[in-house]
């Protein structure tokens, strides 16, 4: 019993001390433990764990029953623990120490699976699995989970054509004896050469060391030294570390050595295209040559270390004036896998779209997007790289916009629900297409220069459709009152309607020589003075005169011959009347009235000239 603990230190627990008959200690029925002096040791107690576990099935992670368990302690013969699985409930495995390596071991597997071999289960400090040292494994809810282990994946083997070949003319030979031999020195096969057929080396594994051994040599022929043969992962020849060499169809090639090809070719192309000159081009393009060991392939074909050692640019390349197209060829024995990149800066006003296509010996890949190629570089073999750059102008032209509204001819208040349409004249295309509102409609992004119909698709009810209006705007965005024929108001807003019979007149008429005649004006309550409407009898408006069109309906594509009001030079307030109603830049009742007003008049006088 411990009264008084250590500064510092937690009161031990009251521990149990047996001795053996010997006066030892028997750690079984005791608390302490013993030194190798037999000085018995007094400490906290060893912190423990419990932990669930579950035998599961290895494909479904069910739970099984009927495996008889046992829980066996690191000495290997002391069982701990013995129980039989269950599908419901998992078993708690009590008392396991942090680091202690124990061992599950099945005694009797369940019904229809075989025996497990042991399992090893070792806890890290707060109980977790240490995954690295175990061999069960733990659910998300931290039980434990014993089953069979993964079945390890097949080896991986490739299966390799070989021919005996001339050194110079590279033909089959026959009559050569040879030998594949694994590398602790088992002659896996022989077999006699044939200048038709290659034999095929079957079962060779990546990164073993084969030798080729020349038994006998081809009738004329000198016997070939041996030769090494290792293939890389992915079954092609690992050039570096094999003596033969591999054809462009994957046939390993045996001769002899000192004619076999050490360098390998590389051909870089640059094609340039679209809106860039020379120069432009030739300050914003670089490429890197990146080996699967980190270095760098230079122009003169030799790795670096750095990378600002091998940027390569156009100057680098040959090139012809006024041509589009660069190359760079490379020869090098630095052979292996690369990866080609391409780094564009920006040109000012400019995008530039790059594709690739790699080939090797003849064959070319499809063109791809992007600006990293890969390559491999083979002794003995071309390959090559080109690149395709488009450059774009993205500057565009200055656009603007128009506002429209539909209004009522008389009333000269908005109008909604006509449906109405914004139709390029050149191509017929409709670039805007809107029902009308209390509002002016906004389009934007027309081209100065650029003609353009209005066009009213569909007219509301209890009103005539209004004709076919014409807006060109210029370099300024103003309209081009000489190539249009619409109407605005003070702030610029197009009106569209349809004119009343009233401002028609009848075809072939001519209109009075009027153009220096003032137009009525209404006071500020909306209404003509009696003085203007009597000196209205001897003025004229340039409203009142009118012209007669042909214009080609959108909807029906037939021609129409109509009588317009031509008011192109007309612009109205857009104050409400006396009453308050602000019609939003639409023509206030008074003002249409009093324009109506002065039309008639004027139509009395002409009139009354006719019959003197």
């Amino acid at each position: 019993h411990e009264e008084t603990a250590p500064e510092g230190y937690p009161k031990a627990p009251d521990s149990k001390v047996v001795l053996k008959k010997d006066g030892s200690l028997d750690e079984e029925k005791s608390d302490v433990t013993e030194a190798d002096d037999g000085t018995l040791l007094l400490t906290e107690p060893e912190e423990t764990y419990e932990k669930q576990i579950l035998r599961v099935d290895p494909e479904t992670g069910e739970a099984l029953d009927g495996a008889v368990l046992q829980l066996i302690d690191e000495d290997g013969t002391t069982i701990l623990h013995e129980w039989t699985s269950s599908s419901e409930t998992p078993e708690i495995l009590k008392g396991l120490k942090p680091g202690r390596t124990y061992t599950i071991h099945e005694k009797t597997p369940p019904k229809g699976y075989p025996q497990l071999p042991d399992r090893k289960l070792v806890l890290k400090e707060g109980g977790s699995l240490d995954e690295e040292k175990s061999d069960v494994t733990e659910a998300s809810d931290g039980t434990l989970l014993v089953t069979e282990p993964e079945k390890p994946e097949p080896e991986k083997t490739f299966n390799k054509k070989i021919f005996r070949v001339d050194p110079e003319n590279r033909k089959p030979l026959p009559g050569a004896v040879l030998q594949l031999i694994d590398e602790d020195g088992t002659v896996l096969k022989e077999w006699t050469s044939s200048d038709k057929t290659p034999e095929t080396l079957e079962g060779l594994k990546p990164g073993r060391t084969y030798t080729i051994h020349e038994k006998t040599a081809p009738e004329g022929y000198p016997k070939t030294p041996d030769c090494k043969l290792v293939l890389k992962e992915d079954g092609s020849l690992d050039v570096e570390k094999s003596d033969l060499f591999e054809d462009e169809d994957g046939t390993l090639l045996l001769t002899e050595p000192e004619t076999a090809p050490k360098n390998g070719s590389f051909e870089l192309t640059k094609t340039i295209k679209g809106d860039v000159t020379e120069e432009e081009a030739e300050g914003s393009l670089t490429f890197i040559i990146k080996a699967g060991n980190g270095k760098y392939l230079s122009k003169d074909g030799k790795l670096v270390a750095e990378e600002k050692n091998a940027v390569l640019t156009l100057k680098d390349f040959s090139h012809n004036e006024g041509t589009n197209k660069y190359i760079l060829k490379i020869t090098t024995g630095e052979t292996g896998k690369y990866t080609v990149t391409e780094t564009t800066k920006d040109i000012d006003g400019k995008t530039v779209t790059a594709k690739y296509t790699t080939t090797v010996n003849g064959n070319t890949s499809e063109q791809k997007a992007g600006k990293n190629a890969s390559v491999e570089i083979k002794a003995g073999k071309a390959c090559s790289v080109a690149y395709e750059n488009t450059y774009k102008n993205t500057t565009k032209e200055k656009t603007y916009k128009i506002r429209v509204l539909r209004i009522d001819p008389k009333t000269g208040k908005p109008v909604k629900g006509a449906v109405l349409k914004l139709i390029d004249k050149d191509t017929g295309k409709v670039i805007d297409t809107w029902t009308s509102t209390d509002t002016p409609h906004t389009v934007e992004g027309l081209e100065p220069g650029h003609t353009y119909i209005i066009h009213e698709e569909s007219t509301p009810d209890g009103y005539e459709p209004a004709p076919d209006f014409t807006v060109t705007l210029d370099e300024n965005g103003a309209i081009d009152k000489a190539r249009s024929n619409v109407v605005t108001n003070t702030e610029g807003v197009i009106l569209i309607t349809k004119p009343k019979d009233g401002d028609e007149e009848e075809e072939g008429s001519k209109p009075e020589e009027e153009d220096d005649k003032p137009v009525v004006k209404p006071d500020d309550d909306g209404k003509a003075d009696d003085k203007d409407k009597d000196s209205s009898s001897s003025s004229t408006s340039s409203s009142s005169t009118s012209s007669s069109s042909t214009s080609k309906s959108p909807r029906t594509g037939t021609s129409s011959t109509s009588t317009k009001s031509s008011t192109t030079t007309k612009e109205y307030t857009s104050k409400g009347a006396e009453t308050g109603d602000d019609t939003n830049a639409a023509i206030p009742a008074a003002t249409a009235l009093a324009a109506l007003m002065a039309i008639l008049l004027l139509r009395r006088k002409k009139k009354q000239q006719n019959a003197e």
